[in-house]
């Protein structure tokens, strides 16, 4: 997906905590279903409006949403 990096067994990945420190607003709190109450309606549309991030969410195994019932929260 990015081969201009290169990997590097010597890494060590960061913790939510340690990923939430640096930037509290950009990363969920790493909950299972925890977007339907952070995400608005209006944004999970828009995201799913978009071929691209249908194609991605298909690839990752995700399942659409339904027309009406995935817009409630």
């Amino acid at each position: 997906m990015a081969p201009a990096l290169g990997l590097r067994p010597d890494a060590a990945i960061p913790s939510l905590d340690e990923l939430r420190g640096q930037d509290d607003l950009f990363f969920r709190r790493g909950r299972t279903g925890s977007h339907q109450d952070e995400l608005p309606v209006e944004l999970h549309q828009l995201f799913w409006s978009r071929v691209d991030n249908q194609a991605a969410m298909d690839l990752l195994g995700y399942p659409r949403p339904d027309d009406g019932e995935a817009w409630k929260h």
